[in-house]
């Protein structure tokens, strides 16, 4: 056989291993998996290297290598669906069949004590792991299954319905969603965010913008103008003064576009 051939003129050369591959330009592994057997099927420039370093004729190395091949086996006549044809196919380099696949997975799942349970129809996150085990690619409805499967372990709620635009809900999708959001979106937000604020909001007490009680006072009423430089406030024994005088202020601070308690007067 090929490994014999070359170990016995190694010894007879007196060389060893490393010596071997050196003169050859091959690698000591290589060398020492040929001499024991593991590396029968070398490469022709494999053996070219060998004849050059222990000196034999190419020839003698190639019918060497011819005689230790294994020789192939009768082909195997397994049906398929079962574990044999699985092995028919995996023995001739093929790629198995479905039901091949599906026969040798029973066998190890019925081997290992996990007996298979039925096949999963499609739509559920139990198909999108067959998918894969199987090598397929997963369809879109056991994509959807997995993202719902996941959000829920994660402890994601499902998905409202997209709001409607016109409210302060569809600003935000829109933001989300990297868009440019409508006019209606956004005069939306800016009142929830006025409302949020207090901006514009009358007394429940007085009736008046900007008018409120102060408890603990006697009956004092404050008014206030907030700006953004800061806030004028004044004290008032009656809402309705504490009211034109706040008007008068905002006036003096916002301009004309100040929201009054009295435009009518403004306006004489």
């Amino acid at each position: 056989m090929l490994r014999h051939l070359l170990r016995r003129r190694r010894w007879e050369l007196g060389l060893t291993q490393v010596e071997v591959a050196v003169l050859g330009d091959l690698t000591p592994l290589t060398v020492g998996w040929s001499e024991t057997g593991r590396t029968n099927n070398l490469r022709d420039e494999t053996l070219r290297k060998f004849a050059f370093a222990l000196e034999i004729p190419e020839e003698h190395l190639l019918a060497a290598r011819a005689a230790a091949k294994r020789p192939r086996p009768r082909r195997i006549s397994a049906p398929h669906g079962t574990v044999g044809g699985y092995t028919r196919h995996r023995w001739y380099d093929e790629e198995p069949c479905r039901e091949c696949r599906d026969a040798y997975n029973d066998y190890q799942r019925d081997r290992y004590g996990n007996p298979r349970g039925p096949l999963q129809s499609c739509g559920t996150y139990g198909a999108y792991g067959r998918h894969l085990r199987d090598g397929e690619v997963p369809c879109e409805a056991c994509m959807e299954a997995r993202r719902i499967y996941e959000r829920a372990s994660r402890g994601y709620q499902p998905r409202k319905p997209p709001q409607r635009c016109g409210t302060e809900a569809a600003y935000v999708r829109h933001l989300r969603n990297e868009e440019v959001p409508c006019q209606p979106c956004r005069d939306a937000f800016n009142a929830y965010r006025r409302a949020a604020r207090g901006y514009g909001k009358k007394s429940s007490q007085s009736g008046f913008t900007g008018v409120y009680r102060l408890p603990g006072e006697g009956g004092m009423w404050q008014a206030t103008v907030r700006v953004k430089a800061g806030s004028w406030s004044r004290r008032f024994s009656d809402p309705t003064e504490a009211a034109r005088a706040r008007d008068a202020k905002a006036v003096e601070l916002i301009g004309p576009g100040a929201r009054l308690n009295f435009p009518r007067e403004k306006a004489a």
